[in-house]
């Protein structure tokens, strides 16, 4: 079903009020029919709406964009290695109401304001014109405030910007509400940015292929401190009802599979946040720094080794005891000089490794 389209604040804000007949399909769409579920959404989108009013007023002409939160019920961590998630979407989400200004500042709202202050930035200041085409030189260098909620709009409107570097963005007014659970592992951060994008491209008349727009939310995300995979992205993106999307990357594979009727996953919140993103890039350069030392040690397997998933006795054409002969073979831990002095031939790619995290106190646990 296609998107309701642009219309005024106080048009949809007559809707919600209503019985309108398009928004309650767009819903059922969406949701699905459960009335209960159709129920407990429209006050959150009620939220947005008066978010957005009261900062900007009623007239503008508005896109709604959303993204759910997700759960991975078998698959931690590993799609950026290659391997094989299991994702459900849920039934929260973060919804963010944006209209097209003439300049090319960005500001935005939040329905919590006590949590998340306004804020606002002018994209050509941050990136500017002679800048752009080079994303990941451009975040290693850019210095941020750590876990700022501005950093995931910035995100995904300054990737686009980089994406299109001959194309200026319309800056935009930005009004958001969600209830995902902050820092409940939910991906309250990643729905940000697929929200965010998914406004940007709509008001700004561009496009991404459906395809490749969860690896550039991933990318993307990378300029808030991350440097992880796409799954989380792929998870809102891609999710269907009442389904587990079974999906792999290089090259992005997703399966959905059905959830027998009658059944629901019940995720409960244990209030306890998850690591914060240092720990995550501490095991993404771990990842790393195995499979370049197992290619060096073997050589002879190395073109077979583009991702660890390639580490396997079917590819590599050896029996199972010598995959563990391989990580035997390996140092439990190893300290950045250690790196450094068993892999010389790549300082530059290890400098990139190194970058968005502390060195562990024990050592990385090869």
């Amino acid at each position: 079903m296609h998107a309701i389209g642009l219309l005024t604040a106080a048009a949809w804000r007559d809707y919600l009020s209503g019985n309108s007949a398009v928004l309650t399909a767009r819903l059922r769409a969406l949701y699905g029919n459960d009335p209960e579920i159709l129920k407990s959404r429209l006050p959150l989108y009620r939220l947005a709406i008066d978010t957005f009013i009261d900062a900007y007023g009623e007239t503008h002409e508005i896109v709604v964009s959303r993204a759910p939160g997700r759960i991975n019920l078998l698959g931690n961590h590993i799609e950026h290695r290659g391997g094989y998630v299991n994702y459900m979407a849920v039934n929260r989400e973060t919804l963010l109401v944006a209209s097209a200004r003439q300049d090319d500042r960005v500001l935005m709202h939040n329905a919590n304001p006590g949590r998340f202050t306004p804020r606002e930035f002018s994209i050509g200041q941050l990136l500017p014109s002679g800048e752009r085409g080079d994303w990941l030189t451009y975040i290693q260098k850019t210095k941020l405030t750590p876990h700022d909620w501005e950093n995931y709009i910035r995100a995904a409107i300054l990737h686009l910007q980089d994406h299109f570097p001959h194309t200026p963005l319309k800056g935009l007014n930005l009004a958001v509400a969600g209830d995902i659970p902050i820092g409940a592992g939910l991906s309250s951060s990643s729905s940000l940015v697929v929200s965010c994008l998914e406004a940007a491209l709509s008001l700004n008349g561009l496009e991404i292929p459906h395809l490749e727009k969860a690896e550039f939310c991933g990318r993307a995300e990378w300029y808030a401190g991350t440097r992880g995979g796409a799954g989380d992205h792929a998870a809102m993106l891609y999710a269907q009802q009442q389904a587990v999307v079974h999906l792999q990357f290089f090259p992005l594979k997703t399966q959905p599979i059905p959830f027998p009727e009658g059944y629901r996953v019940v995720a409960c919140n244990s209030f306890v946040e998850h690591a914060p993103p240092g720990i995550f890039n501490e095991r993404i350069a771990t990842y790393e720094i195995a499979l370049m030392l197992i290619k060096k040690r073997y050589p002879e397997f190395a073109n077979k080794l583009r991702h660890l998933r390639d580490l396997n006795a079917d590819t590599l054409g050896v029996e199972l005891a010598d995959i563990y002969r391989m990580l035997l073979s390996l140092p439990q831990r190893m300290t950045r000089p250690d790196i450094r002095h068993s892999l010389p031939e790549d300082p530059q790619r290890l400098d990139t490794l190194f970058s968005p995290h502390p060195e562990p106190k024990e050592g990385y646990r090869v």
